[in-house]
């Protein structure tokens, strides 16, 4: 066998792990029902990969490179279970950033379809939005200083986690 192969398994794998990562947000907003078939296929995937490129270490030849492949494994998957929720929503966000910035600005000038929910110097735009009254919000706070226990019953809900984003971007979930 070729000494390329276990790093394609690992390398793929790998792959896997990540695009679950820095879709973790979404899986478990949008998919929510369907987040832990996700999770249970992607974690079978990588256990599946672990274990053959393990029995393969152990007949001998090769052993070095199966070995290197099953850590390489291993390591994307420890690192997308510690990392998996900042890395997603960073992601998102610097790939957003342009248009919520453009929207604000529309809001600002008093232009657009879409002015954004506002509360005073607030103004929230939906990140997600959820079943009900439950929903996600790209909250944009002038001042700086949005913290969880002054902002509780901001915009009509009940606001139920704060994330800061940037100095004036903050991720809060509504309920």
């Amino acid at each position: 066998m070729s000494r390329a192969i276990p790093f394609a398994w690992a390398a793929g794998t790998s792959l896997l792990v990540l695009a679950g990562a820095v879709f973790e947000v979404d899986i478990e907003n949008a998919l929510w029902i369907l987040s832990p078939a996700v999770h249970a296929w992607i974690a079978g995937v990588v256990l599946a990969t672990i274990i053959l490129l393990a029995k393969r270490a152990s007949s001998g030849k090769q052993r070095l490179v199966h070995t290197a492949s099953a850590t390489l494994v291993i390591t994307a998957w420890a690192g997308a279970l510690i990392f998996a929720s900042d890395l997603s929503t960073n992601v998102r966000f610097g790939l957003l950033r342009p248009y919520y910035e453009a929207k604000l600005r529309d809001v600002h000038a008093g232009v657009g379809e879409d002015r954004g929910q506002r509360e005073g110097p607030l103004v929230a735009f939906y990140w997600l939005r959820g079943v009900a009254d439950n929903w996600v919000g790209l909250i944009h706070d002038p001042s700086n200083t949005l913290r969880l226990p002054d902002a509780k019953a901001a915009f009509g809900g009940d606001m139920v986690s704060l994330v800061r984003l940037d100095d004036h971007g903050f991720l809060c979930t509504f309920t």
